[in-house]
């Protein structure tokens, strides 16, 4: 029965530490069209962050629940920072180009990034257990878990609540929606595409800066935790284990090609083009001879009238 609850808790808590990394991964992907290799570093610097973070704030013996505080503020702030820097210097000028391209950019970044690390932190590890032995133990069946453990567990299911209905209920869900449909339409019928890249790259960056973040309790923060992490990412990624954050199931595909996306993104799109179509009936009820033709017909204006025909005075 140990072996069981062991085998349990140990696969729903590497579940959910996966899905915190892999959700923001997935939405650069699914909306941008980015492997974005440079992942990795947000994870990494979201857990080098954190661990400064908490030991400030332990130093200063603070109340425990304010560590949990600065966990959450070092994640956002680093992800923010890092995700507008990178989106609006470098990805930017890629938008449209060869994908070869603009992973071999991402790469490049991630090298970069991972040298900006040690020069920053230095090649020493850090540790920042305190939030993870405060949050203290239970038993099930005989086996110790760690409160820190289940509570990631929880944040990952109410993560995908949050992410799901974002997706879904939302006026920006939407709008990201059709944006993933299809780009030029949704361009076409007014959407900032551009601001919608923004957005959705800074959420990408400030979850997996959150999901280094969420982990820095319980191990030791060296440098090269972003090259393991991103190489699982990937290869479960590439045996679909993580999925894109609006189908809910199966492995990273080509969004058009979910039906029920396309109907969900069309329905902005339609209602678009509905509005289209009153004003473009609006303009055709207007009588052949247009707006003015229409009032000279009502007796309002002598606007519009064909000028009389003269006859030739020779005939």
């Amino acid at each position: 029965m140990i072996t069981v609850i062991a085998i349990v808790t140990d696969g729903l808590v590497y579940a959910a530490w996966l899905f915190v990394v892999a959700i923001g991964l997935t939405l650069i992907f699914g909306v941008m069209k980015i492997l974005n290799v440079a992942h990795g570093a947000f994870y990494a610097f979201g857990a080098y962050a954190a661990a400064t973070a908490i030991g400030l704030y332990f130093d200063r013996g603070w109340p425990v629940v304010g560590g949990y505080v600065a966990i959450a503020v070092a994640a956002i702030a680093t992800g923010l920072l890092m995700g507008y820097i990178l989106e609006r210097v470098f990805l930017r000028r890629v938008y449209g180009k060869d994908e070869v391209v603009v992973v071999l950019i991402t790469y490049a970044l991630f090298l970069i990034l991972e040298d900006v690390l040690i020069l920053i932190w230095g090649t020493d590890g850090r540790s920042a257990y305190q939030p993870y032995t405060e949050a203290g133990s239970f038993t099930v069946g005989g086996l110790p878990l760690s409160v820190y453990d289940i509570g990631l567990v929880g944040f990952a299911g109410l993560l995908a609540i949050a992410a799901s209905h974002a997706i879904k209920k939302t006026t920006f869900g939407r709008l990201l929606t059709a944006v993933i449909y299809d780009r030029e339409t949704a361009a076409a019928f007014g959407v900032d595409v551009s601001r919608v890249y923004t957005v959705t790259f800074l959420v990408g960056a400030v979850l997996g800066a959150l999901g280094g973040a969420l982990t820095a309790p319980k191990i030791s923060v060296t440098p090269g935790l972003g090259v393991e992490v991103s190489r699982d990412l990937f290869r479960h990624a590439q045996s679909g284990a993580i999925d894109d954050p609006v189908r809910g199931a199966g492995k990273i595909r080509d969004p058009r090609v979910d039906r029920r996306r396309q109907c969900r993104a069309g329905e902005l799109l339609r209602f678009q083009a509905a509005r289209a179509r009153l004003h473009l009936r609006a303009v055709l009820a207007v009588p052949r001879h247009g707006v003015f033709g229409l009032a000279r017909r009502l007796g309002v204006s002598r606007f519009g009238r064909r000028p009389a025909r003269r006859r030739d005075p020779r005939q």
